[in-house]
C-alpha cells in the first residue's frame, strides 16, 4: 500500500449522497455512478415517474427516472450551462461530484438538491486534480467539498 505523506495529504468532508462522475464520450458529456457506467439506475420507483418534485425552493420539476436525469436536472437548475459548449471544460478531463437531495437520501436528509465538486482527473495524463484545480476548470461555479490538512 502507498504511504501517505502527511505534509501533502488532504482529507475531504463526507458529503452524504451519490457519487457521480461526468466524463466525455462520443462528443458529449455523460454521467456515471459508482453502480452503473451510464447512471441509468432508477432514482425512484417506477410508479413515481409521473410525479413532480421540488429540487430547489419554489421549483417544481418532473421526477427524474434515472440518476443521469437527476444529475442533469440539478446541474442545469443550479449551474446553467456548466457543461454547455460555451462554458465546457476540455474533453480531456472528467469531474467527480456528490449528488445530494431528497431523492437519493443515504443518511442525511437534504431538503433540496445540489451537486458538490469532489475533484477531477486529466484523462490523457491520468493525473488527479485537486478540488481547487477542478473548480478552476468549471469556472468556480460549483460548491466545493470542504478539505482539511492532516495535523499530526
Amino acid at each position: 500500500a502507498a504511504v501517505l505523506d502527511p505534509t501533502t495529504t488532504r482529507y475531504q468532508e463526507k458529503v452524504d449522497g451519490s457519487i457521480v462522475t461526468v466524463y466525455p464520450y462520443d462528443g458529449r458529456w455523460e454521467v456515471q455512478t459508482s453502480g452503473t457506467p451510464d447512471a441509468s439506475g432508477p432514482v425512484v420507483r417506477r410508479e413515481n415517474f409521473h410525479k413532480r418534485w421540488e429540487p430547489a425552493e419554489g421549483v417544481s420539476s418532473p421526477m427524474p427516472p434515472t440518476f443521469a436525469d437527476d444529475f442533469w436536472q440539478v446541474a442545469n437548475l443550479r449551474h446553467p450551462g456548466l457543461f454547455s459548449s460555451d462554458h465546457a471544460p476540455p474533453r480531456s478531463m472528467c469531474f467527480t461530484f456528490e449528488l445530494t437531495g431528497p431523492l437519493n437520501r443515504i443518511v442525511v436528509r437534504h431538503k433540496y438538491a445540489q451537486i458538490t465538486l469532489l475533484g477531477g482527473r486529466n484523462l490523457i495524463t491520468g493525473v488527479e486534480m485537486t478540488v481547487d484545480q477542478a473548480s478552476w476548470w468549471l469556472d468556480k461555479r460549483v460548491p466545493k467539498v470542504r478539505e482539511y490538512q492532516f495535523k499530526g
